[in-house]
């Protein structure tokens, strides 16, 4: 799956551009088991992992047979730099045609 490009634009800011890039089955399964995947680790920054508990249930509704886009993590990437700031993803399948996202992101982007 190709990276979703998002912008951050308001008057006088600078703009920040970044990437949304889908972890991998792997890569969650390292997450899962409280380990930093290794070919992650030299772009991380600081508490810019998706949690534990969030790698874990996106395996199980993986295991459950939800479509891809309500359990897939994501990884946000900082453009100018590549580092990894940050995750996002859906915490539960669509419900009544309604759906919560989860993020975390490193506010001195």
């Amino acid at each position: 799956m190709p990276a979703l490009r998002l912008q951050q634009r308001a008057p006088g800011v600078t703009t920040l551009t970044f990437s949304l890039l889908p972890l991998t089955d792997v890569q969650l399964r390292e997450i899962a088991g409280s380990r930093v995947p290794v070919d992650l680790a030299q772009r991380l920054e600081a508490d810019a992992l998706p949690p534990r508990f969030v790698a874990s249930r996106a395996l199980s509704l993986q295991n459950e047979g939800h479509p891809s886009p309500w359990w897939r993590v994501y990884l946000i990437i900082r453009e100018r730099d590549q580092r990894i700031v940050g995750g996002c993803g859906f915490k539960s399948p669509l419900k009544d045609g309604r759906v919560d996202i989860q993020w975390v992101a490193r506010s001195d982007g």
